[in-house]
């Protein structure tokens, strides 16, 4: 029997006997025109009979679809996950079954029944099973089948969804005599569904019984046929010259026989002597090999040896060379920590006659201490009123400048103004700030808007009524004028809205770690004192590129603790900022931030408290601040407490106060002390000559 592969189409001689074999002998005609009885008219049915069968089937199946309509809605209305069929067991067959499923399979608002019952009902087959069950499957946890004629194939069927079940009722089925029977059904189709060796040599049975079935039905076809008419002359004819043809093929095939018997002795021949061959050239080779390789090693361990005694000279090389250095090591530091000690005493005691000299001098030469104050005080009175006038004139210009402009325009995308915000001095030297057009002077640089500022970089969502729907952006700019903060949607677009109070329902904003309302965002201490560095134009040296950049601080992310940095273009380059998340607090040294009116550089903590309670820029003021403390840090600005920092302040004016009042008894008491030792300009003078003549004695 000729083997055929599975899934391939059969050829077509093979299909035409099936379909013959299909027909009955006395209802086919010579041609397979079918034909009734033994009159070989063919009857042809009108158009009328047709057009009256197909109404007949669409008026059946609208009915089936209205009843199987009916049944879903009274079992949705009395239980949603229980499909109940027991009322319908009369009329349920495999039409309805298959209607039903249609109309659950496109209703998409049933979830699914969890509880299926088919008691005492026996009017389906398999086919309307097998509907029903693909489409509750999935959610079916409960089957009863209790008085139900089921078969095998049923049991096949139900077969697919009994691993998700949670109770099975198969009792008083009359065709299930025990429960092995449900068990072999089960087990038959999981070792068919899961072994796949098992399932192909099934479908291999299956498909080699249908081709000897094929067989058997093409031979009876043959036999009834000549059986029937009987052999003719050509049938002989071709019988003649297929035994002719066999008689070639055989005599042609003990040809190629013997002569491949032939070849194939004579190559195997061939091959045994290539082989015989192939080992003496294998052992030459060997030999060759075998007295490489000694004359290898041999010249290899020389060269090993060469190798190992240059390295141990080149080690007791090195470890003279290193007893050398540290010999100088410690000799040169010897010497030089003689010399450094010697130019170190040298030093202290000119700096000392030095200073012996100046505060004579001073005594001398200068008046009152407290006429000198009231001096510099009026002086710094008058040109602080000076100063304050010709600022307030320019921010007054300014002010109605800015007022003309902002009343000639009416949109929330125009660029936003400075504010008059100037540092200045009072009469003790400290720092303050003054705005002419708020009449304000505060010791500390002003916060404003600082919650508006904090959000700024920050992903928020819009909901747009019109369409129904959530777009995510994120806020990019503000506009403190207008109030108004810009929205860049994901999607391309801008809009600027109001967005800290704006209606709760519309605006969330996500803080880092969930969303919330944007009235209802609890902005921390921290965040907020950041804020007075967003928009700010800032200098930071990269030690990357080992040289400083410039930009523009865009905003602040509370999470990481750190600044959005947007670097201003190269020289020669394209016109492309580059951002940048920067941790500026933790490289306080390395950044400096730039005033918008003055144009002044200052720290982070200058920037905030002035030049004189701040960080200095310059190095030698800052180690001279730092032995004095009287500086303060970014990190006291970010943690600071407003009390407790105007205390400090008044302690730090009394400590002051003190420390002049001390010096000036000091200038006192040495006022009487060179009248009572009758101290006068040329003894002071002669004290100065004896002086240099020390330190020129020491020199020498």
């Amino acid at each position: 029997m000729p083997s055929v592969s599975i899934g391939k189409p059969q050829p077509s001689s093979t299909a035409g006997i099936r379909a013959n074999a299909r027909k009955p002998t006395h209802q086919t005609t010579g041609k397979g025109i079918r034909s009734h009885g033994n009159n070989s008219v063919l009857y042809v049915e009108s158009e009328g009979e047709l057009e009256a069968k197909r109404l007949a089937a669409q008026r059946a199946a609208m009915a089936v679809a209205n009843r199987a309509t009916a049944i879903l809605k009274m079992q949705q209305q009395r239980d949603p996950d229980v499909l109940d069929l027991r009322p319908y067991a009369e009329e349920l067959n495999d039409f309805l079954l298959a209607e039903m499923a249609h109309q659950l399979r496109a209703n998409r608002s049933v979830t699914g029944y969890s509880h299926l019952i088919l008691s005492r009902c026996n009017g389906f087959t398999p086919v309307g099973l097998r509907s029903l069950v693909h489409v509750v499957g999935e959610t079916l946890r409960q089957l009863d089948c209790s008085c139900t004629t089921l078969s095998v194939p049923m049991l096949q069927v139900l077969a697919t969804g009994i691993e998700r079940l949670d109770v099975v009722d198969f009792s008083s089925c009359p065709q299930l005599l025990s429960e092995g029977l449900l068990q072999a059904a089960y087990r038959g189709y999981w070792t068919r569904r899961h072994f796949v060796l098992v399932r192909k040599s099934m479908e291999r049975y299956r498909l080699e019984q249908s081709l000897l079935q094929r067989e058997a039905a093409a031979a009876r076809l043959q036999s009834s046929y000549r059986a029937r008419f009987g052999r003719s002359h050509f049938e002989d004819m071709m019988t003649l010259n297929q035994r002719r043809r066999q008689e070639q093929h055989d005599a042609a095939v003990t040809l190629q026989r013997l002569f491949r018997t032939r070849a194939t002795r004579r190559a195997y021949r061939q091959l045994r002597a290539a082989i015989a061959r192939q080992l003496e050239e294998i052992r030459e080779h060997e030999r060759i090999a075998v007295k490489l390789q000694s004359n290898w090693r041999g010249h290899r361990t020389r060269q090993n040896e060469v190798i190992r005694v240059r390295a141990e000279a080149q080690a007791r090389k090195a470890l003279q060379y290193a007893a050398a250095s540290r010999i100088n090591a410690g000799v040169r530091g010897y010497f030089g920590r003689r010399y450094a000690r010697s130019e170190r005493v040298r030093a202290q005691t000119r700096y000392r006659a030095a200073c012996v000299i100046q505060r004579a001098w001073r005594r001398y030469s200068e008046t009152d201490s407290r006429q000198l104050e009231l001096d510099v005080m009026l002086m710094r009175l008058r040109e602080s009123a000076l100063n304050e006038d010709a600022v307030a004139r320019a921010q007054q210009e300014d002010i109605l400048r800015k007022a003309r402009d902002l009343a000639n325009r009416d949109s929330a995308s125009e660029p936003e103004s400075d504010d008059d915000w100037r540092d200045f001095q009072d009469e003790y030297g400290d720092q303050f700030w003054f705005s002419p057009s708020r009449n304000e002077r505060v010791y500390m640089r002003p916060n404003d808007h600082a919650r508006e500022k904090s959000i700024l970089e920050m992903p928020c969502r819009v909901l747009w009524p019109l369409e129904q729907r959530w777009f995510d952006g994120r806020i990019t700019r503000y506009n403190w004028k207008k109030d108004r903060h810009r929205v860049d949607y994901d999607d391309g677009d801008h809009e600027w809205l109001n967005v800290l109070h704006a209606d709760s329902s519309r605006v969330q904003l996500f803080n880092g770690h969930c969303w919330c309302m944007a009235p209802m965002l609890d902005t921390s201490k921290r965040a907020l004192r950041a804020a007075i560095f967003v928009g700010v134009y800032f200098q930071r040296f990269d030690p990357r590129r080992m040289f400083w950049r410039s930009g523009t601080i865009r905003a602040y992310h509370e999470s990481s603790d750190t600044f959005l940095l947007m670097y201003d273009p190269g020289n020669g380059e394209p016109p492309q900022y580059e951002q940048e998340w920067v941790s500026v607090f933790t490289t306080e040294n390395h950044f400096q931030v730039q005033d918008a009116i003055t144009h002044q550089w200052y720290s982070l903590s200058g920037y905030v408290f002035g030049h004189v309670r701040g960080q200095p820029l310059d190095l030698q003021m800052l180690q001279s601040k730092q032995n004095e403390s009287r500086w303060y840090s970014v990190t006291d600005y970010l943690d600071y407490d407003e009390e407790a920092f105007v205390q400090v302040d008044d302690d730090t004016a009394a400590k002051e106060l003190e420390v002049r009042g001390d010096d000036a008894a000091d200038d006192e008491a040495y006022q009487v002390d060179s009248v009572n030792n009758g101290y006068t300009e040329d003894s002071g003078e002669d004290e100065d000559s004896e002086q240099e003549s020390n330190e020129q004695d020491d020199e020498d």
